[in-house]
């Protein structure tokens, strides 16, 4: 089943095929103020489902707590929103949703670098 794909409040590359992931997009259109948002924005990060990645990158350009919210929660998915926060620099004119990108790019860079250190210093280990 698909439902639409623009709401109020986001509007996604395609339609949500995930129910509840629907209708907390549609709670959103609710929502009364941030802490509303960051209710709805819970309840949405504890799905398993790609599309929760579109709907918190159309938050990027959200003022205040809703946006940096939103980027918090895509940098806890790791390196599976890249390709999102690509599209998101390539398609968007608005410069919160531009800076909250590349800080959710580097950040995870960041983290996948220091893996990377780790796990080198762990094979370093070994090899001696």
């Amino acid at each position: 089943m698909f439902y639409e794909n623009e709401l109020a409040t986001i509007t996604l590359a395609r339609p949500i095929t995930h129910p509840k992931l629907y209708w907390l997009c549609v709670r959103l259109d609710d929502c009364d103020g941030s802490e509303d948002y960051l209710r709805v924005m819970r309840k949405i990060a504890r799905i398993d489902d790609p599309q929760v990645i579109e709907v918190f990158a159309a938050l990027l350009d959200s003022p205040g707590v809703v946006g940096r919210t939103a980027m918090k929660y895509l940098v806890r998915r790791g390196p599976a929103v890249l390709p999102e926060m690509r599209r998101v620099l390539d398609t968007s004119l608005d410069a919160d949703a531009l800076d909250r990108a590349n800080t959710v790019i580097e950040r995870i860079d960041r983290a996948l670098i220091r893996l990377a250190r780790i796990k080198e210093r762990g094979r370093a280990g070994h090899a001696a």
